[in-house]
């Protein structure tokens, strides 16, 4: 779930480059003697050229495992606008994507963006709880630098069942060459 108001221009960079450290790091992963099935979604939120009906939140991509449309989607992503509502896009991602229930899946979802997690119309604790019910594991990333940042990332991540994570938005990455390149 990635924020893509006007503050964001360098978190669709990282989240680009990121998905390929993603990517590489589970090419060689085994559960259970079997190499796991990778799906991924992408949701955008807090951009004012989206629906104001619809919260600014936009389904870029739904599970996925097919890296490429995943790419097209973040490159086709431009940022815009500025209201930001954490807790209404992780109810649209829990209750939009068909999660699959089996015992044998780690559902995984991450929320990058850099403004307080408590603005708009749905207070994040109930769509956390939700999640939670379905046994997904919510992160955060946080991406103000290192400086000081609202307690509402580092508390939805503990909600959650993960981690509050730190970026600096704006540094730039460092180009690895994979064998998917």
């Amino acid at each position: 779930l990635l924020d893509t108001s006007s503050s964001m221009d360098g978190l669709l960079d990282q989240a680009r480059s990121q998905l390929w450290a993603v990517v590489n790091a589970l090419d060689s992963a085994t559960f259970q003697g079997a190499t796991p099935q990778l799906e991924i979604a992408v949701y955008e939120y807090g951009n004012d050229q989206l629906s104001a009906e619809g919260g600014y939140i936009r389904q870029v991509v739904g599970f996925s495992s097919e890296l490429d449309v995943v790419s097209n989607g973040l490159f086709g992503l431009t940022p815009a606008g500025g209201n930001e509502f954490a807790g209404q896009v992780i109810r649209r991602a829990t209750q939009e994507l068909t999660w699959d229930d089996a015992e044998n899946v780690l559902r995984v979802l991450y929320i990058a963006g850099n403004e307080e997690f408590t603005q708009g119309p749905i207070d994040f604790h109930a769509p956390i709880g939700q999640a939670r019910e379905l046994g997904i594991v919510i992160n955060t990333v946080n991406c103000t630098g290192y400086g000081s940042w609202d307690e509402g990332w580092q508390e939805a991540a503990a909600l959650g069942g993960g981690k509050a994570l730190r970026i600096d938005q704006d540094a730039k990455q460092t180009y690895i060459a994979s064998p998917h390149d």
